[in-house]
């Protein structure tokens, strides 16, 4: 399926019949959890569906009637914002961990402080 995927990136090649093939590389990320390679697939046969739909109008209405744009492209926000809220989960995170590393490391020492004073 990455070969697929290969020829359409290394040599603009893309075809109908390369659709099962970006539908499949799409649903097994979407299993594995892996959304970022999921959106990837997902742009990349939404860049194919639109280079044939240039090229040819015959091709066009079969690829409406075999699959759905506009489901497509409301997964594809779903992952973008996904990764959005992933990213501001992760920098929230750190965050959070950075200022109780330094209320731990201040009050060490305003206690060590203390025990060196008494």
């Amino acid at each position: 399926m990455k070969k697929v995927d290969s020829l359409f990136n290394i040599d603009n090649i893309f075809d109908i019949k390369m659709i099962p093939c970006y539908e499949i590389l799409i649903d097994f990320y979407k299993a594995n959890g892996d959304d970022k390679k999921q959106l990837f697939y997902i742009e990349q046969l939404l860049k194919g569906e639109k280079k044939i739909r240039v090229n040819n109008k015959y091709f066009s209405k079969r690829i409406k009637n075999e699959f759905d744009i506009p489901q497509l492209l409301s997964e594809k926000q779903k992952l973008i914002t996904q990764l959005e809220n992933d990213v501001l989960f992760d920098r929230n995170k750190k965050f959070a961990l950075g200022f109780i590393a330094i209320f731990c490391l201040s009050l060490s020492l305003y206690y060590y402080s203390r025990q060196k004073t008494f």
